[in-house]
């Protein structure tokens, strides 16, 4: 089978990427939230929070990921 690419294709391909790229995610929306609902201080506060949460998730999920990578001899120490 042959993949025969236009034009169309790619220039709809990379519309839907930068509109992807552009739109906000949940994490913007609350943080912009914040902002418009009780002012510019609020939403560096809810900026840091964020960045905060961010921070934390990944320590965990990297540190799950090497306690899972240790060999679980009975002659390693604990």
């Amino acid at each position: 089978m042959v993949l025969d690419y236009s034009l169309v294709h790619w220039i709809a391909f990379l519309t839907a990427a930068i509109l992807l790229n552009l739109s906000p995610g949940p994490d913007m929306a609350f943080i912009l939230g914040h902002t418009v609902k009780s002012g510019i201080r609020t939403g560096f506060a809810a900026l840091s929070a964020s960045g905060r949460v961010r921070a934390c998730m990944w320590r965990w999920r990297h540190s799950a990921s090497r306690q899972s990578s240790r060999p679980q001899h009975s002659l390693s120490r604990r």
